[in-house]
């Protein structure tokens, strides 16, 4: 339930309509009616900030993939793919293709 964003801000909303009510009433002399709107300001306040709280939150779907410690040279620090470096990997599969993968001339390999 609590999985969507809306249903989280909803459910704080009338948490806090709720609570600010009480405290209003309990500790004012204000009438219920009056307590209500109060407290319905204070609590769109309080989901206010937590809706602004979520958004701003890095998600999982956002986050850079680390890459495996396999595919990274450890001589040219961390996070360096090998693949990305000239003159390492890149020279090696230009003179050896693979098989199946077309050469220059359009011939296929064995």
């Amino acid at each position: 339930m609590f999985k969507h964003r809306r249903v989280r801000v909803t459910c704080v909303l009338v948490v806090g309509w709720i609570f600010f009510t009480v405290v209003e009433q309990r500790s004012g002399q204000t009438t219920w009616p009056a307590s209500l709107l109060h407290a319905l300001v204070w609590a769109l306040a309080v989901s206010g900030t937590w809706w602004f709280a979520e958004m701003t939150q890095l998600g999982p779907r956002t986050a850079r993939p680390v890459p495996p410690a396999s595919a990274t040279n450890s001589s040219r620090g961390p996070g360096v793919p090998v693949a990305d470096l000239p003159g390492e990997d890149g020279d090696r599969r230009e003179r050896e293709p693979a098989a199946g993968r077309a050469r220059e001339d359009g011939r296929r390999s064995a």
